[in-house]
C-alpha cells in the first residue's frame, strides 16, 4: 500500500493493564479488580474507525498494554500518540508517557478519557512530556489535528500555554 507524504500515523494506546499477578500487591489487584481477562478497547476502535473514515491519509493503530517490540517500532514512527487514561492508571500512564517521549521526541502526545478530562490542568502542569489533552469526545479534535490544524484553533483540546506553566482549556465548540 502506497502512502502519501501527508499521511499521518496515529497510535492510540489503551492504558488498561491486564495482569495475572499485579506488581504492587495482591490487595491492590483485588481492590481495583485487575483481572487477567482482556476485553477489546471498543472506544479506541470506534475512534480509529472515525479517523480512518474522515481522514483517508491517516494510518491509525490501536495498541494495548503491555507493549511489545513491534509496538515500540510503530511508536518510533508515529506523528501522534494518544493515550486513553482512567484515574487508577495514572502511575503507569506517567511512566509510559515518559518512555514514549524518550523513544519518539517528535511525536505529539495526547491524553484523553475521564482522568485527563477532569484534571486537565494537573496533567498539563505536571507532565512536561504531554502536549495536549482531549476534553470530552475525541473524534472531532483528533480528526482536525490529523489534518494539520493548529491545536489552539481546535475545539475540545487543551494545550500548554505559551508560558509553559498553565493549561488552557478549549471549549467543545469554538465561538465565531
Amino acid at each position: 500500500m502506497e502512502t502519501s507524504k501527508n499521511t499521518k500515523t496515529i497510535i492510540l494506546i489503551d492504558c488498561e493493564l491486564y495482569l495475572e499477578h499485579d506488581p504492587l500487591s495482591e490487595e491492590f489487584a483485588i481492590d481495583l479488580h485487575v483481572f487477567p481477562q482482556q476485553t477489546e478497547p471498543y472506544g479506541l476502535l470506534a475512534l480509529a474507525g472515525y479517523l480512518r473514515d474522515h481522514n483517508p491519509d491517516c494510518r491509525v493503530v490501536v495498541m494495548r498494554l503491555p507493549l511489545g517490540e513491534g509496538d515500540w517500532y510503530l511508536i518510533r514512527q508515529a506523528d501522534i500518540v494518544g493515550f486513553s487514561v482512567l484515574s487508577y492508571q495514572w502511575d503507569w500512564f506517567f511512566e509510559l508517557l515518559k518512555a514514549v517521549k524518550k523513544e519518539n521526541p517528535q511525536a505529539l502526545l495526547i491524553a484523553g478519557r475521564e482522568h485527563p478530562t477532569a484534571l486537565t490542568e494537573l496533567h498539563l502542569n505536571t507532565l512536561p512530556e504531554l502536549d495536549l489533552v482531549v476534553c470530552g469526545e475525541g473524534e472531532l479534535p483528533l480528526s482536525e489535528l490529523a489534518t494539520g490544524k493548529d491545536p489552539p484553533t481546535i475545539a475540545g483540546l487543551a494545550y500548554r500555554a505559551a508560558d509553559g506553566k498553565e493549561g488552557d482549556r478549549c471549549p467543545q465548540e469554538k465561538e465565531g
